[in-house]
């Protein structure tokens, strides 16, 4: 037990017995995986500092001087004033905002303060229980994204509801542009199926349909990290998975579990090295998805 953890056997997750130590314990556990898909990224922290029956928060804007070893990135906001965003570039970063209450890391889509993001990410999000029609929606827009558009895709459960398909790209346009092609891309693929899939934001008009959510690609938008835990109980986490594991019945949005998670890490790290390299220039996808809608 190290000194910098306070109350380290506060109870987290009551139904689990899940404690402050315990979650500690999993990030340091976990930490090589996930660090290079946080670093540089600001993120934002989902704390509940008293555990997940008490009323949690989101904190963006670090208020006090942080240790130095956690390192502040200087963003910029809509209305042109500033914030102070942490990084996670270290595990004494992550040690350090467990301990302050954080459950969850929210980072963002781009790095350092880039105006252009190196990755387009598709929430798919279900209207009704069940996660058959989340897994036909992943595997469609899987097809869309590598077969039509020639952009390799990677899956994860967002421990929650839904998966998430990222692509990762260069960085090299800018939010604006993202987000229009990821917006093209949520269209067509609602207009092939509009029985199942919609991009209605408002809920009370989606129906049954699974939601394409192609809003997070915008600027100062975060996305649960890989690997982060969710502030739910039995504390399931944000896992990336292979296409195969994904065919799997028993695969869900909360298949992942913290208290059961080590036995699954074994052969993440080959996955993971894999979505680390992939860089793809969207440019010449961009200008084949025109001309696939244009007819």
């Amino acid at each position: 037990m190290t000194k910098e953890i306070s109350s380290p056997d506060k109870v987290y997750f009551p139904g689990e017995k899940i404690t402050k130590n315990d979650l500690i314990d999993y990030y340091h556990l976990i930490y090589p995986l996930m660090e290079p898909l946080i670093k540089d990224r600001a993120v934002t922290l989902e704390r509940y500092p008293s555990g997940i029956e008490k009323k949690g928060f989101l904190q963006k804007d670090c208020k006090k001087k942080p240790p130095a070893f956690l390192k502040l990135l200087k963003t910029s906001k809509k209305d042109g004033s500033f914030i102070n965003m942490h990084l996670c570039n270290n595990k004494e970063s992550l040690t350090y905002l467990v301990n302050q209450g954080t459950i969850t890391f929210h980072a963002a889509l781009s790095k350092k303060a880039s105006l252009k993001p190196d990755r387009v990410i598709f929430d798919l999000d279900p209207s009704v229980s069940g996660f058959k029609l989340v897994r036909e929606a992943a595997f469609l827009l899987k097809e869309i994204l590598e077969d039509m558009l020639s952009l390799k895709c990677y899956v994860m459960t967002t421990g929650s509801r839904g998966l998430h398909v990222v692509v990762p790209i260069t960085q090299a346009l800018e939010f604006d542009k993202v987000r229009a092609f990821a917006k093209d891309v949520a269209s067509y693929m609602s207009d092939l199926e509009p029985k199942k899939y919609t991009t209605e934001v408002r809920k009370s008009k989606r129906g049954k349909r699974v939601f394409i959510d192609y809003l997070r690609n915008s600027y100062s938008q975060t996305a649960v990290a890989p690997y982060s835990v969710r502030a739910l109980p039995k504390a399931p986490i944000a896992m990336p998975i292979t296409w195969d594991e994904l065919k799997s019945p028993k695969m869900h949005a909360q298949f992942f579990l913290l208290k059961e998670v080590k036995k699954s890490l074994e052969k993440k790290h080959n996955d993971n090295a894999k979505i680390v390299a992939l860089k793809q220039n969207l440019s010449t996808s961009i200008k084949t998805l025109s001309k696939i809608i244009a007819h």
